[in-house]
């Protein structure tokens, strides 16, 4: 016998469990985005300034690809945390009854 969920004893359903992901919410996509562009700037910055050497003489490559590898992980990161990325959710005030 399985246990209970939820304190009133009920089971989650599918369809419950589906309209409760924050993956389909407009706020996750724009935090995603924000998030991985972010990251592929840091990142990108980092090799370029570690390398110590000026723009032109830069390995343009390798730093792109490893700025690209970093925004693939931030990506995959967010998809792994999807509340952290898309903010607070908003929650209905309560009402007096």
């Amino acid at each position: 016998m399985t246990e209970s969920v939820f304190p009133d004893g009920s089971q989650p359903s599918v369809s419950s469990h589906l309209s409760e992901v924050v993956m389909w919410t407009p706020a996750f996509w724009q935090g995603l985005l924000e998030r991985a562009v972010k990251t592929f700037a840091q990142a990108l910055i980092a090799v370029l300034s570690a390398n110590g050497v000026g723009l032109v003489n830069a390995d343009w490559g390798g730093a792109l690809s490893a700025a690209g590898m970093a925004m693939v992980l931030s990506i995959l990161t967010s998809f792994a945390t999807p509340a952290m990325v898309s903010g607070p959710r908003e929650q209905k005030p309560p009402t007096l009854s």
